[in-house]
């Protein structure tokens, strides 16, 4: 995932989903525009593209370490990250 150096014509940010097979292969997933990039807002996000794919499991996540991204991952539990 990443928002960085991506807005539109309002400033809202342009978050790239991208997924990565076992053979090191790259490969789109989504986009998403986001106003900010906090906690809850990536909670949101999270909770939207795990609803779309109809994941029964935490799917792992690699970030660039951004502070509200990381949060959410940290704390494992998605519903967690509004106490954040």
């Amino acid at each position: 995932m990443d928002s960085m150096y991506c807005t539109n014509s309002e400033n809202l940010l342009i978050n790239k989903m991208v997924g990565i097979t076992s053979k090191k292969i790259s490969f789109f997933r989504c986009h998403a525009i986001l106003s900010n990039e906090r906690a809850e807002t990536y909670k949101w996000l999270f909770d939207q593209y795990i609803n779309i794919i109809n994941f029964e499991y935490q799917p792992s996540v690699v970030t660039d370490k951004d502070p509200a991204n990381v949060t959410v991952q940290r704390l494992g539990n998605l519903d967690k990250a509004e106490e954040a």
